[in-house]
């Protein structure tokens, strides 16, 4: 008799679990994103990009989650849209279940600056080149003359990483 009552109340609850699992599922994805947080992870130590040039990155792709329905935010697309900006290294993005959709953003590390004829522009610790910012100067070792990129992506990427050891 025992074993009986054990077995049915073990199925009620197992019962109740599944149901309350997929009830609640369903009406979390058609709930609004109400909020976008973006943590720009090293911003005390650079300040290449900023929350706001995210978010105007974000509006311009029609990527903006604030006030859509969660189950059709892509945040595999938003990681690709911030991507394409040159000073960020690594993006990323998720929803969490009070309906926010969190950024976490890294930006690319500078380790030289080559100011030439052919560009300015630095070189980052993983040996690709990144744009020079308005609003944020790198103190980095500066190499000028006629420098090709080719150049400054191997052998001065190399002499660099020295350095800075």
């Amino acid at each position: 008799m025992v074993r009986t009552v054990s077995i049915i109340v073990a199925t009620l609850l197992f019962c109740y679990i599944v149901f309350v699992s997929f009830f609640f599922r369903e009406s979390r994805q058609k709930d609004l994103c109400r909020d976008l947080q973006v943590v720009v992870v090293d911003s005390l130590d650079k300040h290449f990009v900023s929350e706001s040039d995210l978010i105007s990155l974000l509006k311009s792709a029609d990527l903006n989650p604030i006030k859509k329905p969660m189950d059709e935010i892509n945040t595999d697309r938003i990681e690709n849209e911030l991507l394409k900006n040159e000073m960020i290294a690594r993006v990323e993005a998720y929803k969490t279940p009070s309906g926010m959709i969190k950024l976490e953003v890294e930006q690319k590390i500078p380790i030289l600056r080559v100011i030439s004829p052919r560009g300015n522009y630095y070189v980052d610790n993983l040996g690709s080149t990144m744009p020079v910012s308005r609003r944020y100067v790198a103190h980095v070792p500066v190499v000028s003359g006629y420098v090709e990129k080719e150049l400054a992506v191997t052998d001065l990427y190399k002499f660099a990483l020295f350095l800075q050891e």
